[in-house]
């Protein structure tokens, strides 16, 4: 950031900055830091945005410490949930033996269901997800 910063640029800037910050804290000194702020008019103008964007609801924190808050997120009703549909999965049986994993009566899945597969390299963790 320049000599003489306007309050204006100052709010583009950081406005543009935030959503790279999601996920993780930061001080008034990280923000004046990575707009190359030396001069102590420019740091009051950052510290000045930040708690204007605190008070809009934009970052959460306190003491200096901020976190952005993504307005943009859909929240989830797991209340209101759909667990009537569930989806009909005919998992992988044994050839000759027709043993299975164990799913079938132990896992419920519903569309947009997130599943993590993991195991040792190269054990068929690929074969079985295109398989399912």
């Amino acid at each position: 950031m320049t000599k003489g910063i306007t309050q204006a640029e100052a709010i583009q800037l950081i406005t543009e900055w935030l959503p790279f910050t999601e996920g993780r804290e930061f001080d008034i000194e990280h923000a004046q830091r990575q707009f190359n702020c030396t001069e102590v008019r420019d740091k009051h103008i950052i510290a000045q945005v930040l708690s204007t964007l605190k008070r809009q609801g934009k970052l959460d924190g306190e003491r200096g410490r901020y976190r952005f808050v993504n307005t943009e997120l859909e929240s989830l009703d797991w209340v209101e949930a759909d667990t009537e549909n569930i989806l009909d999965i005919r998992w992988p049986y044994g050839w000759g033996d027709e043993t299975s994993f164990g799913f079938d009566d132990n896992l419920t899945l519903y569309p947009g269901s997130i599943v993590v597969v993991s195991g040792v390299s190269n054990q068929g963790k690929t074969a079985f997800m295109l398989n399912v």
